[in-house]
């Protein structure tokens, strides 16, 4: 008789994210790390106005991002100024936010938080916080 091995399920293989980071070796490290964790659905943006685009269309067509990692720091429109944008729009509540940022400023991160940032990562990226600080967005806020 034939032994069936089920896969083991992620806590993350139903959260979608999406990245955005104007580095694209960055954008590609960080989905390569993303996919280990369990991560299936994940799409990338090379700035904040790409990534504002996706966050609004996905939302208009009914498949929500869940989880937006954004670097701090890019040209055209910073992860900071995307989030501000998305709370004043009033988009997307249950959008969960980590900050990658070589910031480690406490009055930045003070902003941050206050504009709706729930989670920071500093740079280069220790995948253990990384999914340490992930497990407990899910667990926390019923992301998944």
């Amino acid at each position: 008789m034939k032994k069936k091995f089920l896969a083991k399920s992620s806590p993350f293989e139903s959260v979608r994210a999406l990245i955005i980071d104007d580095n694209p070796v960055d954008r590609e490290l960080l989905r390569a790390q993303l996919e280990s964790m369990g991560f299936i659905f994940i799409q990338e943006a090379q700035n904040g106005s790409e990534g504002l685009f996706k966050v609004q269309n996905a939302m208009k067509i009914g498949k929500s991002f869940d989880l937006l990692i954004t670097d701090w720091k890019m040209p055209e429109k910073d992860g900071l100024s995307v989030v501000k944008f998305l709370a004043n729009a009033g988009s997307n509540q249950k959008l969960k936010v980590v900050m990658l940022t070589g910031v480690s400023e406490s009055e930045k991160v003070r902003e941050a938080i206050a504009e709706g940032v729930d989670d920071f990562v500093l740079k280069p990226i220790d995948v253990e916080v990384l999914k340490s600080k992930l497990l407990k967005l899910v667990a926390d806020q019923s992301v998944a």
